[in-house]
Parts: C-alpha cells; sequence; structure tokens
C-alpha cells in the first residue's frame, strides 16, 4: 500500500467555500484566541455517511460538550487512503451541520473495502502573556516574553469497514487497532497501540465514548497504555466508537516551543 504523505503547507480552498465558511471559521477563531485553551476542548475527530455508493465524510472539532468547526485553511491533509493510494479530501470542504452539531463537509467520494480517512491539523503555536497567563495564538517571533511557548498538531483517522484497522499512517502521534473492530464480538475488549514517531509510547490515556454523548471530560471513561503502548479498550456492542489521547513531547522546534502538544484519534462504527 503507498502511504499518503502528510502536507507540510497549509490546507487551500477555493474563495467560494471560504465564503460559506467565514462565519464559522471568524466564531471559532474568535473562541479560540480570545476564550479557551489550545490545549483543553479542542478535539479533532472523523465520521463518514454513505451517499449511494459513496461516502461524504465529516471533520468534526471541539469537544463532546461544545463543538466549534474546524479551520480548513489548518487542515494540513485531508486523504482517503485505499489498498492502492490515496486521494486528497481537502477541496472543497463545506461548513455544514450533523446531528445539529457544526461540520466540514466533503465531497462524495469512492472508497473500497480496507480505506481509511485521515487527517492532520496545525493547530499552530500558542503561549501565555502577562501575569493573568491569558493565552494566545502566537510564538516567540511575535511576543519573545511570552511563557510556556508550545506547539499543537492533532491526528485523526478514521475506519471505513472490515480489514481497515491494520494501516499504520506514518502520523507522529498515531492509535493503531491490532483487532478488527467490525470483527470483534459484543463484549470483547479491542487492544490499541499508540505509537509516538513509529515507537509504543506507554503511560497515555486512551479516552473512549461514542462521540456523541456530551460527556465531560472527567466522566469520560479512559484505559492507559502500558510499556509496549499497548491498551485494552472495552467494546460493548455495535456502534460508533471515537478513541482519543493527547500527551505533551519534546519540542522538534526548541526555539518556538518548550512542548509540543499532540492529539489523536481514531474512529469507526460498526452499526454502518
Amino acid at each position: 500500500m503507498t502511504r499518503p504523505q502528510f502536507r507540510t503547507s497549509r490546507a487551500t480552498i477555493k474563495l467560494s467555500e471560504i465564503s460559506k465558511c467565514a462565519f464559522f471559521v471568524c466564531t471559532a477563531l474568535a473562541v479560540t484566541t480570545f476564550g479557551a485553551s489550545s490545549a483543553a476542548a479542542h478535539d479533532i475527530w472523523l465520521t463518514a455517511g454513505k451517499i449511494n455508493s459513496n461516502y461524504v465524510a465529516q471533520v468534526h472539532f471541539g469537544d463532546l460538550t461544545g463543538r466549534e468547526i474546524a479551520d480548513p485553511r489548518k487542515i494540513v491533509s485531508l486523504e482517503v487512503v485505499t489498498p492502492t493510494g490515496s486521494t486528497d479530501l481537502r477541496d472543497p470542504l463545506i461548513a455544514s451541520e450533523l446531528k445539529r452539531k457544526p461540520v466540514l463537509k466533503t465531497r462524495p467520494f469512492s472508497a473500497p473495502a480496507g480505506s481509511v480517512l485521515a487527517v492532520s491539523y496545525d493547530n499552530g503555536f500558542w503561549m501565555q502573556l502577562g501575569k493573568d497567563k491569558h493565552e494566545i495564538n502566537t510564538s516567540k517571533l511575535m511576543v519573545p516574553d511570552g511563557t510556556s511557548p508550545h506547539w499543537t498538531v492533532k491526528y485523526s483517522k478514521l475506519l471505513l469497514g472490515r480489514g481497515s484497522f491494520n494501516h499504520t499512517l506514518g502520523m507522529r502521534l498515531e492509535i493503531i487497532a491490532l483487532k478488527d473492530p467490525y470483527a470483534l464480538p459484543s463484549g470483547a475488549k479491542m487492544p490499541v497501540r499508540l505509537l509516538l514517531s513509529g515507537k509504543p509510547y506507554g503511560g497515555a490515556d486512551i479516552v473512549y465514548t461514542d462521540g456523541l454523548k456530551p460527556l465531560p471530560d472527567e466522566q469520560q471513561p479512559k484505559v492507559k497504555t502500558n510499556k509496549d503502548g499497548i491498551a485494552e479498550v472495552p467494546y460493548t456492542g455495535k456502534g460508533p466508537v471515537l478513541l482519543t489521547t493527547d500527551i505533551n513531547v519534546e519540542p522538534l522546534h526548541p526555539p518556538l516551543a518548550a512542548v509540543d502538544h499532540l492529539f489523536a484519534s481514531l474512529s469507526f462504527d460498526t452499526s454502518k
């Protein structure tokens, strides 16, 4: 299988699509810049549904108790990965709703059995300013005396049916299913492995929910990865599942960030 090349340039959308997204994007930017922490309550995950024989995917952003809309300009890659290659789905992305929650929607696309949908999202550099530790979306290039500088990057995968579970895409932080969730019996446990730069990462919390119920963070169940990066996630039966994790690691660019805050998610829906 040809692995996708996760792009280092910013995602681009047509001007017509920017106008469709403008209100939602500006609202999200206002919230993240003036009110919220970059590290808290800003997850990214994927869902998809079928229209005739094609899929349409949705990009979710925020958390289970408060959604925003992802900024299309921060989506570095959004691809469907098949056994024979990958297809870029970044253009167009349309502001829409799913179950009365804001999402970005892709164009229809085909995906054979065993395919995976993947997104990478650069949420930028953040730091604290002033005595009140107000967090702003900038770096030491702009505010040399700012404190707690960090870079926030997010990755997500969606498994599209049987046979898609064992794809490793080379994301910097990645959750790998070690068994096929579409073949698991109800009541079984699904082992997953967390990889950081391709190596097992132990001691991280893997949060598991259905991605639908508005559970506060403190009420969301979780399991911890062992020294081999493996966690056993309970599986209760057919339906949507969302696994998430986030960690702080050594920075790739120390002049701009003291730590890198990385987020990863893995989702699937065995009712489809």
